[in-house]
């Protein structure tokens, strides 16, 4: 669907579901987005079915908020890309079977040297670990590292236009950010419609709190 249709879908959903929907269907999306047909084939299935769990891997311990220092490197070796690095903070990372990795092709820096590339973990094997934040709260999303050392993948798992990463990352933020502006706009009504209800049920001085009064200061 359409973005504004996305939105007003989750603009429907009960707050404590919006952001497991999210992060759920995220990977789905941009692999939809950014794939070839080859690729959606592939993974979007069992990605939709929830035979297998995605997630998106962008932040580096050492690099948050500037993707374009993005330190991970895939380098071309045959038919395979080698994938060396690590990532922090990952929606879905400890239990994830499937991930989006941004990484560096050119050894040399420069903001048009990343790309997107999928690693299937029963193919390509990774490590994951979770990283505990504010005890264990269910309802905060579930986070956590990953380390990828001679990870071997099919050159044919580079998703996206070659070199654009940091713009699909941009945009995928962007699309990130709305969503999360949108929830707030839905919290704020909720609040709202709470506080009408209240004012129209909490009496005090013989007078609802809601009821317009004469008194004039």
């Amino acid at each position: 669907m359409d973005f504004l249709t996305f939105i007003l879908l989750m603009e429907e959903l009960d707050p404590g579901l919006f952001l497991p929907v999210m992060i759920a269907s995220g990977v789905g999306r941009h692999m939809y987005n950014l794939g070839n047909e080859g690729q959606r084939k592939n993974f979007l299935p069992s990605l939709l079915s929830v035979d297998k769990i995605g997630c998106t891997s962008i932040t580096e311990p050492n690099v948050g908020s500037q993707h374009s220092a993005i330190q991970t490197r895939a380098v071309l070796d045959g038919d395979h890309y080698v994938i060396n690095g690590s990532k922090m903070w990952i929606s879905n990372a400890a239990f994830a079977d499937i991930t989006m990795v941004l990484a560096r092709t050119d050894a040399q820096s420069g903001r048009n040297v990343l790309n997107f590339f999928i690693v299937d973990k029963k193919d390509s094997p990774f490590d994951a670990k979770a990283t505990p934040i504010l005890g264990d709260d269910p309802r905060i999303p579930h986070v956590g590292e990953l380390v990828f050392e001679d990870c071997r993948i099919p050159k044919e798992n580079l998703i996206g236009l070659p070199g654009k990463g940091l713009m699909e990352t941009m945009a995928i933020f962007q699309k990130a950010r709305c969503l999360l502006a949108m929830n707030s706009v839905v919290y704020a009504q909720r609040a709202l419609d709470a506080a009408i209800r209240y004012a129209k049920e909490r009496t005090q001085f013989g007078k609802r709190i809601g009821h317009s009064s004469s008194f004039k200061p």
